[in-house]
């Protein structure tokens, strides 16, 4: 076998390992921004729509908006300043009645994140701004609530918005999730300048 033989033989082999390496890389970054986007509760993939993470019994609807609480007419960005109260109604379009059970006595959370995206949206980074149940005793003991045909049950909690001038909501867009039992209902509202 010639010199030029095993010279080439070798560089055949190093670029298979440079292009494994490339693709065993790219593979783990796409992976890593599945885990983000994830976690986000956003879909792995960008041009997927996401799913919700709706478990509600088939014939059981919801509806979750952020209004503003001095005329109650849905909010398309939030405010610089001021409260923002955020509602779910939870409804039985069954012709039975619907039990529900949750492990504690709150049976419904919201949460609100600003969501930082990076590299053109394929990684999400939230960072959890505000919880209702922030400052809440909420006892351990389980809870039930049963809704009749046609019965609706309303969720409120009033989002404060920067209260000491500290500048912590800033401009972006913000997800607030409800979490009713299983159940993750996510709103997207941006913030302006």
């Amino acid at each position: 076998m010639s010199v030029y033989a095993r010279r080439r033989r070798r560089s055949g082999t190093l670029m298979e390992l440079v292009l494994t390496f490339v693709a065993l890389g790219l593979l783990a970054l796409l992976t890593l921004s599945g885990i983000a986007r994830q976690s986000a509760g956003e879909p792995i993939l960008p041009w997927i729509q996401p799913s919700s993470g709706n478990h509600l019994p088939h014939g059981v609807n919801y509806q979750i908006d952020a209004l503003d609480p001095t005329t109650l007419a849905p909010m398309a960005t939030l405010p610089q300043k001021g409260m923002v109260e955020l509602r779910l109604a939870v409804t039985n379009d069954s012709a039975l009645p619907v039990t529900f059970s949750f492990p504690t006595s709150m049976q419904c959370e919201f949460v609100a994140r600003k969501v930082h995206t990076y590299v053109g949206g394929l990684f999400v980074l939230p960072l959890e701004v505000w919880r209702s149940s922030y400052f809440h005793n909420v006892s351990r003991h389980a809870s039930r609530l049963t809704l009749n045909p046609a019965q609706t049950k309303v969720y409120v909690a009033n989002w404060t918005l920067d209260p000491f001038d500290t500048g912590e909501a800033s401009a972006g867009t913000y997800q607030v999730s409800a979490s009713f039992g299983k159940s993750t209902i996510p709103l997207h509202i941006d913030k302006p300048l």
